[in-house]
């Protein structure tokens, strides 16, 4: 569990978006220095021990690669290659000829619970830079699960995963590669920071309306290209076993619901107790 970013984008078969990705990566590295173990070959895919000039060599390579091909980029900080960690960064970039223009590319990361109890500055601030380097059409931030490397050990915890979901309706469920394929220009829902991106305020009616129309608890975190909603002065997780919600959550998703994409995939692959449509779905809308 950690605090973790997600922005959504599309274009990232080009030079401009490629670059942007890489700064971001440069940030992110930059602000977990000395924390990050592995990274993986974008061309072999297999994991090697990071070294800091993994970045340049990546930024490099993007620079020639083909934008007729996919791409990926993936670090953390376990102590092994295939651990979870709350510290890691993935991007994924579809290619030029992706037929559905819906579909979009993305940028996840993560880091500790805890960090910015023994580091300056704090995680509302430090995705509002990030954001305004990307410039995302959506994205949100909170509090979520570190995701397992590798396909085999994600299905493991799977339900682990949608019980606990289940009861701290705060977590964000967060699969990236699903989730792009569906919100489009939406959102996917409402965190502790919901991103969106100028369309999504103008489609709103602007960013003055969106400030009155917020719950008093909520703030406005404008940057070049859109506006972050934080919630409230922390992430809430909630309760259902002590009927609570995450309230500051449940007062802006009653605002941004008509911004909110409405379909879905299962978010898990099989097996009792997970994330089928109907119970992703059901959790989409657990705010309503």
């Amino acid at each position: 569990m950690g605090l973790i970013f997600t922005a959504y984008f599309r274009k990232g078969y080009t030079q401009p978006v490629r670059k942007a990705v890489m700064e971001a990566l440069g940030f992110w590295l930059e602000t977990v220095s000395g924390h990050v173990n592995w990274g993986q070959n974008p061309k072999t895919h297999k994991w090697r021990r990071f070294q800091p000039e993994m970045h340049l060599a990546l930024s490099q390579w993007l620079v020639t690669h083909s934008s007729g091909a996919a791409w990926s980029s993936y670090f953390h900080g376990g102590d092994k290659n295939l651990d979870a960690s709350a510290i890691f960064f993935r991007a994924y970039a579809r290619a030029d000829w992706n037929p559905d223009k819906k579909d979009l590319d993305h940028v996840t990361l993560g880091l500790p619970l805890t960090w910015y109890a023994d580091h300056a500055g704090s995680f509302p601030e430090f995705c509002r830079a990030l954001c305004a380097i990307l410039r995302p059409i959506s994205g949100y931030g909170g509090i979520g699960f570190a995701p397992a490397n590798g396909d085999m050990l994600a299905t493991r915890f799977e339900s682990a995963q949608y019980l606990l979901a289940q009861r701290f309706p705060g977590i964000e469920m967060d699969e990236p590669i699903t989730h792009s394929q569906y919100i489009g220009d939406d959102i996917k829902g409402v965190n502790w920071l919901t991103v969106l991106g100028e369309a999504l305020v103008e489609r709103f009616g602007g960013q003055d309306k969106l400030a009155a129309d917020l719950p008093p608890a909520a703030t406005l975190l404008p940057y070049a290209g859109g506006v972050i909603v934080q919630s409230g002065p922390r992430p809430q997780l909630g309760d259902t076993a002590a009927g609570r919600m995450p309230t500051d959550y449940v007062a802006v998703n009653a605002v941004l619901k008509p911004l909110r994409a409405q379909d879905t995939a299962p978010f898990h692959h099989y097996g009792p107790d997970t994330f089928t449509r109907a119970a992703a779905l059901a959790w989409l809308a657990r705010f309503d």
